[in-house]
């Protein structure tokens, strides 16, 4: 007897849940910037501008590609695996701390989640 396929495992709300504080530190990032309160980001107003504007995108775009998860969307599915995996790499290119370790862990958690349970998000 096959198991119901529609209901949602665990590790997937978790992995909801974790692209949704994603976008929440993503926004707060741009926030922070924004603000001129970040410490890491002593930049003129323009170019301080236009990371706060590309954070606040990004925050965006983790919560709609959180929504196309949620609906086991193929497309969304694609695009959180693409997502994760550029900003986990972009840290790299960064002076690493603990914050920035703190965020790495976010992100390959449900990157790890969505590998784990691509039947799930693929419906096969």
């Amino acid at each position: 007897m096959r198991a119901d396929t529609t209901a949602r495992p665990p590790s997937v709300t978790i992995a909801l849940v974790l692209m949704v504080l994603l976008s929440l530190i993503w926004i707060a990032l741009g926030g922070l910037i924004a603000a001129g309160i970040h410490p890491g980001m002593t930049l003129d107003r323009v170019p301080r501008a236009i990371v706060a504007a590309l954070s606040i995108a990004a925050g965006c775009a983790a919560l709609g590609i959180a929504a196309g998860l949620a609906r086991r969307s193929r497309l969304g599915y694609f695009a959180a695996l693409a997502f994760l995996g550029v900003t986990t790499v972009a840290v790299a290119f960064d002076q690493v701390g603990w914050a920035d370790l703190v965020f790495v862990a976010i992100n390959v958690a449900p990157l790890y989640l969505l590998l784990r349970d691509r039947h799930w998000y693929l419906h096969s």
